[in-house]
């Protein structure tokens, strides 16, 4: 058993931790990594696990009581909750070590033993989990190796079954005869081996370069390895290593401002083995390996600014959907104390979003009973406070994330055009972007598994992308522009013509987007490329939509209706190029868009996401072009009035924009609906194919040269046709 913990020779282990670290600068990420006594603090680690007895990874023998307490309210309540669950169904579980196994196998044996474990030590009824987990942990110690591992997934593979194993016997310790112990202690050591020796002979995953530092696979293999000495109790060198790998980590993972270089899921991935071992250091020696790292404290943050307004959901741009392993970020969060950061992650994992306080995918590895030992019971959400106008945060990759506010029915956007390390994820789709709205997610990030660029919501020229696809890419684009226009809009300007350069020879590729909030909030982008080779081209753009969206584009192909997927609110997509330009909606059993596609020597085109008036009606837009000069007037609902906005851009730049309050708006009251306002028999008629049809009517995207007031009296006649809807008053 642990002994208790005494103030002196806490402080003087804290001291010689303090000493090694005196070194340690704030450096942003990109940064050389600052130097760390790896030897000392190894030392000092192994001196004060030398005092112990197992378990003493995460909890004690003398520390069960209080966690027996400490899950019958808040956090850990819920989590045990669902530790509970999960663990009745390991009770069935059978793990098959070799030919055939899933890529994700050590991670579900990780589940296992952290389920079967906590709810075995902490229930009255214990003894059927305990030895659950004794029997799939010998038994897969005895049929496995390091080299059956790496056939099964090369050294992720080793170190998922080696922090396993790490956990285990250090839980099971009091459990498990000296044979039984031996057979888990001999199977440490060759994993230890392995990954100690692969990564010093510089494999991918233990090479000094900066993008290798930044991977998940540097976090799993050094962090499990960092687990497997720690449990052992010996193998300084192994422990040395590890720090120096998490350290490297730290600095490269992130940016300096906080965001993932390789998106949300796979920091998730890489936190999860390091959250422990950042977590058992801290518990032995007094002082966490994150604490001078203040940009990857800021991964919660970066996380919560991700998330949909409405919660659950998280922007997929540049990676994965969400912080599958969410654990690590809840340790972030209780131990440097972030309330704000608390509140948002409630919103995603909590009560407030999902309920679960864990994932169903065993690929995640164990994320709820890790809840329990990290939470602060003193620590308690607090909402962000809104600021005047948008809340804007520019991350120094590249990344913007901008919403109105944190209230549920904000809109939100997110915007992608900058740099990533070659070699870790960073997919072709600079000037990319999301927009969420009214509770829906109209235009999304497909995630993780789509790979090039017409799979991401950026443009290609005769069916040719960016340079780099398939993945882990060099291409790198520049955010030359980020500022708040007079209107209280975001104006975002985006050049990717780097990331064009080689295969579609683009001379000039530029994305200007304007992002504005209110009752209609919405997205308008206008989309610039040029090869300078005065010759026609075929310029085609999609942008996603949730699989579960309806989408409907009108019988005249001048615009688009999508339905979102959680209650039916409409955003109405619109389309403007000189040569004209058609919508196309595609759909199939994974993913729901709808391209724009137009012919030219230049591609010039607007697009414009606008969300329906509150009383359901559609917003107008007029376009007009001359001489490279491209006029947008959007009218709609802003601040209780009726408003016209004009916005003049050219190819390379904002030259104006205007807002005129033509109205106060009125709404009469009508009772609510989830089914979309348009129907059958007053709305313009739509087909899922495009259609020459005839003219746009109101919130035709086609070019009309009339005074505002006219178009704004011919949408009124059409409301007051429309059933359900309320009028417009001046």
């Amino acid at each position: 058993m642990k002994p208790k913990k005494h103030f002196l020779s806490r402080a003087v282990s804290l001291l010689l931790v303090l000493l090694t670290l005196l070194s340690v600068a704030l450096l942003p990420a990109g940064a050389t990594e600052p130097e760390i006594n790896s030897k000392q603090l190894a030392d000092s680690l192994l001196s004060e696990i030398a005092k112990r007895s197992h378990p003493y990874i995460l909890y004690s023998t003398e520390d069960i009581p209080a966690l027996k307490e400490k899950i019958t309210s808040g956090y850990s309540k819920k989590a045990f909750d669902y530790v509970k669950k999960t663990a009745s169904g390991y009770l069935n579980k059978s793990i098959t070590v070799g030919g055939g196994s899933s890529g994700v196998i050590g991670r579900e044996l990780q589940s296992c033993v952290a389920y079967l474990c906590v709810y075995g030590e902490l229930s009255e009824d214990g003894a059927s989990y305990i030895n659950k987990a004794k029997q799939l942990v010998l038994s897969a110690a005895s049929n496995g190796s390091a080299n059956i591992y790496h056939l099964i997934n090369d050294a992720l593979c080793v170190a998922d079954f080696g922090y396993a194993y790490a956990l285990a016997y250090d839980w099971l310790y009091p459990y498990l005869s000296d044979s039984e112990r031996q057979t888990i202690r001999t199977e440490m050591e060759e994993i230890g081996t392995y990954l100690y020796e692969n990564s010093s002979k510089v494999n991918t995953w233990g090479s000094s370069e900066e993008h290798r530092k930044a991977w998940n696979w540097n976090a799993v293999t050094h962090g499990a390895l960092g687990m497997i000495a720690l449990s052992l109790g010996d193998h300084a060198d192994w422990l040395e290593l590890a720090i120096d790998r998490t350290v490297a980590y730290y600095s490269y993972a992130v940016d300096a401002t906080g965001a993932a270089m390789e998106g949300l899921h796979y920091i998730g991935y890489g936190l999860n083995t390091l959250s422990v071992f950042d977590y058992v250091v801290n518990d032995l020696t007094g002082v966490g390996l994150m604490d001078a790292y203040p940009a990857m404290q800021a991964v919660p943050t970066f996380s919560m600014n991700m998330t949909a307004p409405y919660g659950k959901d998280q922007a997929a741009i540049n990676q994965g959907d969400e912080l599958g392993n969410y654990a690590a970020t809840f340790y972030i969060i209780n131990r440097y104390k972030q309330e704000e950061a608390l509140w948002g992650w409630e919103q995603t994992y909590g009560l407030s979003g999902r309920g679960t306080f864990a994932s169903d995918y065993a690929g995640n590895g164990w994320n709820a009973p890790a809840i329990i030992f990290y939470e602060d019971k003193t620590l308690t959400p607090k909402k962000p406070t809104d600021t005047e106008g948008l809340n804007v945060t520019s991350y120094e990759k590249g990344l913007i994330t901008a919403r109105e506010n944190w209230e549920s029915t904000s809109s939100m956007i997110t915007f992608t055009c900058g740099y990533g390390y070659a070699g870790c994820w960073n997919h072709p789709d600079d000037n990319s972007f999301t927009f969420y709205a009214n509770g829906e997610p109209f235009i999304i990030d497909l995630g993780a598994n789509y790979k090039t660029s017409a799979e991401h919501n950026v443009l290609q020229i005769d069916g040719v992308g960016m340079d780099y696809e398939g993945g882990p890419t060099m291409v790198k684009g520049t955010l030359e522009e980020n500022k708040i226009l007079e209107t209280g809009a975001l104006y975002l300007r985006g050049n990717n013509t780097n990331s064009y350069a080689k295969k579609a020879a683009l001379t000039d590729s530029r994305r200007q987007l304007i992002y504005a909030g209110g009752e209609t909030p919405f997205v308008l982008i206008y989309d610039y490329a040029t090869k300078g080779d005065n010759t026609e081209h075929t310029y085609k753009t999609p942008f996603y939509t949730e699989l579960k969206s309806y989408v409907r584009v009108s019988r005249d192909g001048s615009y688009v209706s999508i339905h979102g997927p959680n209650r039916k609110n409409i955003c109405y997509m619109f389309a403007y190029s000189d040569g004209g330009v058609k919508l196309i909606n595609q759909s199939d059993s994974k993913v729901e868009s709808i391209t724009t596609e137009s012919k030219g020597i230049d591609h010039a085109q607007a697009t414009l996401f606008i969300t329906a008036n509150p009383d359901g009606t559609m917003p107008t837009v007029e376009w007009s072009s001359a001489n490279g000069i491209l006029t947008a007037t959007i009218s709609r609902i802003y601040g209780g009035n009726y408003v016209k906005e004009t916005y003049v851009l050219t190819n390379t730049e904002l030259k104006s924009v205007n807002r005129e309050i033509l109205a106060p708006y009125e709404q009469e009251t009508v009772e609510p609906t989830t089914e979309p306002v348009i129907e059958p028999d007053t709305a313009v008629e739509e087909t899922t194919a495009t259609d020459d049809g005839q003219s746009g009517g109101c919130g035709s995207a086609q070019p009309i040269f009339v005074i505002l007031p006219l178009s704004v009296f011919a949408c009124i006649l059409a409301t007051k046709r429309r059933k359900n809807a309320g009028r417009i008053r001046f």
